[in-house]
């Protein structure tokens, strides 16, 4: 008996159809891939299928469950099968989990919610399910806060929670998107053997056609709502003819090439760099005394340097931990390293001596713009935010007129219309909101930006369209750039240098294509390995 049929499966919210006559089967131990564009309807599928839309979505058709009709309006029916027939882990498992409850507990009330099993009997189970996710008491203590995890380690715990109650059904909503590439082999590799194990079904949905073809039997393509394209079984790029699949599948493809760097015949060596750090150390405490004074103390960074010339792409890799946040929040001025420098134009980066010249200097573009702008704002506050914090001195007798113009301007250089400044934030794509976080740090003119993970929650077709555009920029106003990313196509086709990062220190950095097909270091050859290179 077929596991789980969506029959016709329709959404709509406010008489804007959303989802239009979905139907597909899912058998017991099938894995099947879904993949589509932002916006497509992926992650309004998977809710639906759960029973979690909003009671103000109108949904028509039917999903049955080994044949039995659920209601998918009807809360109650819905909790009883969740948990147990079909559960569910999400994209960022930090905003999943209850950042103020210890892990194993939150397995464990999982275990009683699913299961209605007592709570020491759920402790119990919940110990086991992290020691089956590879999270035994040795490696993480069961009383850990999510925040002392790393992203693969709280996407474990995701699915030590998902797998308490034996579900016949799991859905996965971009469960790597937020992780590095050795992480994201060995979630892949995690979901497939637990899939196996438990002749578990598994509904994955990507953006990445790479990562799906690695993981699953068979892919669905969903396009504006609709199921618009199948393949049965490998080599999914022939196979996938619709010409919505094909564009995912060229987007794949990242065909972009470094920005070329403009040289000063008047500069001698060494006079062209224009952000440096030099043997950056820093060290955090990781335990207290009983007076609370730290007793331990954790490296983050040990003996760091890096250079980077005007008009010059660097990237910076390394697996989740391996401290290039903290790198980035040195070089950016918002800590100051416990030993080391580091330098912006010849002047020394220091937080509590930071001038307005030199912030105006260096901007950065984090991985999700929408939590990195006020929701209240409109957009032409939001880009001209930073001309007030920087520009008290310089610019405090700019008119409102000069204002909206220099927005105007932002805005273009980025590929979206001047009167969208009169807009909200919510009313963009994720595509869109990135060009707008690109434009506010454009805004003050800077010579260094600092992309940190900038293309990470993008589908492919919207990556590529930004990548194109970093490029682009980077090339017009000869900026310099330093891409921090765990997706090492992004490196190699934006960065003209890569440098790896491991355990905090800098294990190997030279020229891309050399680092690519010549890689020293076991670590890099982690990285490098891990990639998904097949799409048959």
């Amino acid at each position: 008996m077929t596991l789980l049929a969506l029959k016709n499966l329709s959404i709509s919210h406010h008489d804007t159809p959303l989802l239009a006559s979905v139907s597909l089967a899912i058998e017991h131990g099938d894995k099947i891939g879904l993949i589509g564009a932002s916006g497509a309807g992926k992650s309004l599928l998977s809710l639906a299928m759960m029973g979690l839309l909003p009671p103000n979505f109108q949904i028509s058709g039917t999903m049955l469950i080994n044949g039995e009709a659920v209601d998918l309006t009807d809360d109650a029916i819905m909790r009883y099968r969740r948990g147990t027939d079909i559960a569910m882990i999400f994209q960022d498992p930090r905003l999943a989990l209850n950042p103020i409850k210890p892990v194993a507990a939150q397995i464990a009330e999982a275990a009683e919610l699913a299961l209605g099993v007592s709570r020491v009997v759920a402790d119990d189970m919940a110990l086991d399910s992290l020691t089956r996710v590879g999270l035994d008491p040795e490696i993480i203590a069961p009383d850990s806060l999510p925040d002392m995890l790393s992203g693969g380690q709280c996407q474990r715990v995701m699915i030590a929670m998902a797998i308490i109650g034996s579900p016949k059904l799991l859905i996965a909503d971009e469960p790597t998107t937020s992780l590095d590439t050795v992480t994201q082999a060995e979630i892949l590799a995690l979901l497939k053997q637990l899939a196996d194990e438990d002749d578990m079904a598994l509904f994955m949905i990507s953006h990445d056609l790479a990562i799906l073809a690695q993981t699953v039997d068979q892919i669905h393509v969903l396009d504006q709502g609709k199921l618009v394209d199948h393949a049965a079984s490998p080599p999914f790029a022939k196979t996938l003819t619709h010409h919505q699949s094909q564009q995912l599948i060229e987007a794949s493809r990242l065909d972009i090439a470094p920005p070329p760097v403009a040289t000063d015949p008047n500069h001698q060596a060494g006079q062209d760099i224009i952000l440096e750090a030099a043997q950056i150390s820093v060290t955090y405490a990781s335990g207290f005394n009983v007076f609370g004074i730290a007793d331990r103390n954790k490296p983050i960074l040990r003996d760091v340097s890096l250079t980077l010339r005007r008009g010059e792409c660097l990237g910076l890799v390394g697996t989740s931990g391996a401290g290039k946040s903290t790198l980035t929040r040195m070089l950016l001025g918002l800590e100051r390293p416990q030993q080391g420098e580091v330098m912006l134009a010849g002047d020394v980066v220091d937080p509590k001596r930071m001038t307005t010249a030199m912030r105006r200097r260096i901007s950065a573009v984090f991985q999700d713009p929408y939590s990195a702008f006020n929701p209240r704002h409109s957009v032409r506050r939001i880009i001209a935010e930073p001309l007030g914090l920087l520009n008290r001195n310089m610019d405090q007798n700019m008119t409102d007129q000069a204002i909206t113009e220099k927005v105007a301007h932002a805005l273009e250089s980025v590929g979206l219309a001047a009167d969208m400044m009169h807009r909200y934030i919510h009313a963009f794509s994720g595509g869109q909101r990135q060009r707008i976080a690109i434009a506010r740090a454009l805004i003050t003119n800077p010579e260094v930006i600092l992309f940190d993970e900038a293309t990470a929650s993008l589908d492919t077709l919207i990556r590529k369209q930004i990548l194109a555009l970093i490029s682009d920029l980077v090339a017009a106003n000869n900026l310099s750039a330093v891409f921090i990313s765990h997706d090492l196509a992004v490196i190699r086709a934006i960065c003209h240098r890569v440098m790896v990062l491991d355990d905090g220190q800098c294990v190997e950095s030279g020229e891309t294509e050399h680092i690519f097909h010549d890689p020293q270091h076991a670590a890099t050859r982690r990285l490098l390995n891990a990639i998904p290179n097949s799409m048959t």
